[in-house]
């Protein structure tokens, strides 16, 4: 999929969010749980799981956002929506309903939360599959925004139980490395839910193709 470069052009960067939650509509194996990746910081990431959310909220369907990112959250710095998250849920400090934000229609968003010292066990713990089962039945999509996939393991523990991975690559900033070593990444993780997301393609440098 191409996420268009939006300035001054929003509304062609939400048409193309609205083709993508098409897809996942109209899919013989509908994705419920989704995790939002990038090979590096500061890839689109964050701002393509936050407008995800919002149109998936806007076109009716229940859905949470997830921050996932205990090491270093961008969601807060955008929203503001408080300290406590995830963090503070997974380590038994706080429950899901107290840190919970109504956001907008039928959105919700939950943020990283203060940073822990221990992610990658939070992420593997008990506690993490009990939420994310109930979360299962309350909502239509649950997104989860996740580490880049090329820093830490925590992406990985959430690609492992996710029904779809997208991973968001930055054109003239992505690096030609992790694209070129993806299929080896997706075969030795025996990950068989993982598309690709091209964010911030000019839209006059788009050329006509067709299939062969």
């Amino acid at each position: 999929s191409i996420l268009p470069y939006f300035k001054e052009k929003k509304s062609l960067y939400e048409d193309a969010l609205r083709v993508l939650l098409t897809k996942f509509e109209f899919s013989e194996t509908k994705p419920q749980v989704i995790t939002i990746t990038s090979s590096v910081r500061g890839e689109g990431r964050t701002t393509t799981a936050i407008e995800l959310a919002r149109v998936m909220g806007q076109s009716g369907k229940r859905v949470v956002l997830l921050d996932m990112d205990m090491r270093g959250s961008a969601i807060n710095h955008k929203l503001h929506l408080g300290d406590a998250g995830m963090s503070t849920i997974l380590s038994g400090k706080e429950v899901f309903e107290n840190v919970v934000h109504y956001v907008a229609p039928n959105t919700d968003m939950v943020t990283a939360g203060t940073v822990p010292s221990n992610p990658y066990e939070l992420m593997i713990s008990e506690r993490f599959n009990e939420l994310l089962a109930a979360l299962r039945t309350q909502y239509d999509y649950i997104i989860l925004e996740s580490p880049p996939a090329g820093l830490v393991a925590d992406a990985l523990v959430l690609m492992r139980i996710s029904d779809l991975n997208l991973i968001i690559m930055k054109k003239g900033y992505s690096k030609k490395g992790f694209l070129t070593n993806l299929n080896r990444f997706i075969q030795e993780h025996e990950l068989h839910n993982v598309g690709i997301v091209l964010n911030g393609l000019e839209l006059n440098k788009i050329r006509p193709w067709r299939k062969k």
